[in-house]
């Protein structure tokens, strides 16, 4: 904890162990005199016991959950207040508690398969266009003479107007 004081992630949680085993010191000079005191009494042992270990455990729980929580609630409001300007001229604002490189690995893998597809069609286009130039026929014609419309009926199929 010591070596990484100084480490500025949103979850780093060297200071709060810090004050967690200065909580836990302060209890045990607390309570060990309290617990010799109450030693003949045992019920008072017992409530003297209990309560120690209340509150070093809520210590530890507070101080290591209670800081990832206003983390999380501080995001959500950045989140949520910076949506209506997140996606400015189509560039998205990387906002994610993971980190903006887990999205830019997302991105990166998005734009690797969209290039993987782009060049699935392409070698699929080549292949219709080596099919139809066998039989006589040049796409590039075809394309100029095809007019797709669209038909006002209510199941919206396509209707091929050939000039």
């Amino acid at each position: 904890a010591y070596q990484a004081r100084t480490i500025t992630v949103e979850f780093s949680e060297s200071k709060y162990i810090g004050i967690i085993n200065a909580s836990i010191l302060q209890a045990g000079i607390i309570g060990g005199p309290l617990l010799v005191i109450a030693g003949s009494e045992p019920s008072a042992f017992v409530l003297t016991a209990v309560g120690g270990i209340f509150v070093i455990c809520m210590s530890m729980l507070l101080l290591i959950f209670i800081p990832k929580m206003k983390y999380l609630q501080e995001w959500k409001k950045k989140r949520f207040s910076s949506r209506s300007g997140s996606n400015v001229s189509g560039i998205k604002v990387l906002n994610n508690p993971r980190g903006d490189d887990y999205e830019l690995r997302q991105l990166k893998f998005q734009i690797e398969a969209a290039k993987v597809e782009k060049s699935e069609t392409s070698r699929k286009m080549e292949l219709l266009r080596q099919a139809l130039a066998s039989r006589g026929i040049e796409m590039d014609d075809l394309l100029e003479t095809t007019e797709v419309t669209l038909l006002p009926n209510e199941n919206e199929s396509f209707q091929d107007n050939r000039v």
